[in-house]
């Protein structure tokens, strides 16, 4: 099962920033700023609830997608919430770590694997 389909099976898309308990909002604000590189666009300044509120909203349109390589690859949940850059959860490798140490590449997606061919 795709993570996406846990994500909208779960229920939380449903919950609104402004629903959340505060120190719900608190903590996921503190780990969205802390990895705002990894979430969105990295100079961007939107704000916590906006992007939030969006990312629940579930926004993209289903449609057919190119070729993806990690429906492929297998991958590991606690690597993707970690990051690309890690340091979200201890003791848990970096995306970058962790996909270059198993397939050499460091962004296995679409159609551009990013191979590193001296691994």
């Amino acid at each position: 099962m795709m993570l996406h389909e846990l994500w909208l099976q779960s229920g939380i898309g449903q919950r609104r920033w402004e629903g959340l308990p505060d120190d719900v909002r608190e903590t996921i604000t503190v780990h969205f700023t802390a990895k705002r590189g990894d979430r969105c666009d990295f100079w961007s300044n939107e704000d916590v609830s906006v992007w939030r509120n969006r990312l629940c909203d579930n926004v993209l349109p289903e449609k057919n997608m190119p070729f993806e390589l990690l429906t492929v690859l297998p991958s590991r949940l606690d690597v993707e919430v970690n990051g690309f850059n890690g340091g979200v959860l201890k003791d848990v490798p970096s995306a970058y770590n962790w996909y270059t140490e198993q397939y050499g590449m460091k962004w296995p997606v679409g159609r551009t694997g990013m191979v590193f061919p001296d691994r």
